[in-house]
């Protein structure tokens, strides 16, 4: 071997060993941190770096496992792997550790049910208190079989700590009795209620889940996978949700809901701070009363002639996506916060340019405003109704426009802006992609 190559090949052992010793000289609780953000997989890679790291990760809070990183045997054979040797190591005192277990993996019939509940035995006995599960089926989505949690992930008996709990492509059974006092944080996405067949009954599981939960802060529902297309009424319309009085956040996701339940539970939720309606549908007319409320979000791509009245004098923001057909009425004796509008459509026909004026009049009550258009043309009205235009937002302070596509009439978009709101304090114009 030549002397350079001798002096290449020392440099990098001689850069390694300073990297191993930076290492060394980090402090224990710095190296948990710091494993922690990582997935599990990159932290137990980790342990090659330096011996230090070798078994740092079987006492790390977080273990987080996503099935994307490795084939479907493989990956079970290292989550149960990470489990045995973290049993081995840990000592018993050790146990009660866990912040937070995330488990995503395909579920086909007869595979594994009983190594996924030994899983959740076991990070419920170390005290967990975020767990995030998604079971997704790998066949037929309308007929193939769910995973069904154990009673144990329900039960306070045994989920003493539990916090937040995510639920998603999961089955519930009727015989499960709820109890989780503690749980602040409850996410349900398409999850299969044992009685779907009857909407009533499925309704009554739910509210069982819901009523074993009074403490709750934080609550998601959404079925991006309808397994019956012909619901009467979503499940989620079936229950009351006024028994979570310490709710603070509801985020509903394509639910079909009736004007009167919606009313009455946003009434009757004290400490209500936001309320989010993403793509939600089979309401027409809705009046939200609330005292409490300070962000409203209402994204509605497939149902545009829906009228909604706000009563929130407290309201600070308020966000809404969808084509310009859908109305919105405030009240406030006050200038409000920020109002952001991302308009979808594309259609540059009068009755686009109607709907849009319409839509920012009605926003006037709002200090700040970014307003998303898909091209510079949604804001170009023709000659003839561009008086209509005048003073649309004449309160607005401060106005952030960005554009989807490529735009180059930027003069004549200062003029319509301008026409729009003649008060304004703050302009400013940029492209960005959004849609």
């Amino acid at each position: 071997m030549s002397n350079s190559k001798r002096n290449r090949t020392s440099t990098a052992t001689t850069r390694r060993s300073a990297s191993a010793d930076r290492l060394s000289d980090v402090p224990e609780y710095v190296l948990h941190r710091i494993l922690s953000f990582m997935p599990t997989f990159d932290a137990i890679r980790m342990s090659l770096v330096s011996k230090r790291f070798r078994n740092i990760w079987f006492h790390i809070p977080v273990l987080d496992f996503p099935q994307s990183r490795t084939k479907h045997i493989d990956f079970v054979g290292f989550v149960k792997n990470c489990f045995s040797r973290r049993i081995q190591v840990s000592p018993h005192d050790d146990l009660n550790n866990l912040e937070k277990f995330m488990l995503h993996i395909d579920y086909e019939l007869f595979d594994y049910p009983n190594t996924i509940d030994y899983w959740l035995r076991y990070v419920l006995q170390m005290g967990v208190k975020e767990l995030d599960l998604s079971i997704k089926p790998s066949n037929n989505l309308y007929s193939a079989p769910y995973y069904c949690v154990p009673e144990s992930l329900l039960n306070n008996s045994t989920a003493t700590s539990l916090t937040m709990l995510k639920l998603n492509n999961v089955g519930l059974r009727t015989s499960v009795h709820t109890s989780l006092p503690s749980l602040t944080s409850l996410s349900l996405t398409d999850v299969h209620l044992e009685e779907e067949e009857e909407e009533y009954e499925s309704g009554i599981l739910l509210q069982n889940l819901i009523s074993g939960c009074p403490n709750i802060e934080c609550l998601y529902w959404g079925r991006r996978i309808k397994r019956r297309i012909n619901f009467l009424k979503d499940p989620i319309s079936y229950i009351d949700l006024t028994v979570c009085r310490a709710l603070k956040i509801l985020s509903l996701y394509c639910s079909k809901l009736a004007d009167k339940w919606l009313e009455d539970i946003v009434f009757g939720l004290p400490l209500l701070e936001r309320l989010a309606l993403d793509d939600c549908y089979g309401f027409k007319k809705l009046t939200i009363r609330s005292q409490s409320l300070k962000s409203f979000y209402f994204f509605c791509d497939r149902y545009s002639d829906i009228e909604v009245t706000l009563f929130t004098p407290n309201l600070v923001y308020f966000s809404y996506k969808g084509d310009g057909g859908s109305v919105f009425l405030m009240t406030s004796p006050n200038l409000l916060g920020e109002a952001v509008v991302k308009l979808v459509a594309t259609d540059e026909h009068r009755i686009w340019y109607l709907d849009l004026l319409l839509l920012l009049s009605n926003l006037n009550c709002f200090n700040t405003m970014k307003l998303y258009l898909p091209s510079e043309k949604a804001l170009l009205f023709p000659k003839y109704m561009r008086k209509m235009c005048h003073s649309t937002l004449p309160d607005l302070k401060h106005l952030k426009v960005k554009i989807h596509d490529d735009f180059n009439r930027h003069r004549e978009l200062m003029k319509a802006l301008l026409r729009l709101a003649p008060c304004l304090q703050t302009l400013e114009i940029k492209r960005q992609s959004y849609l």
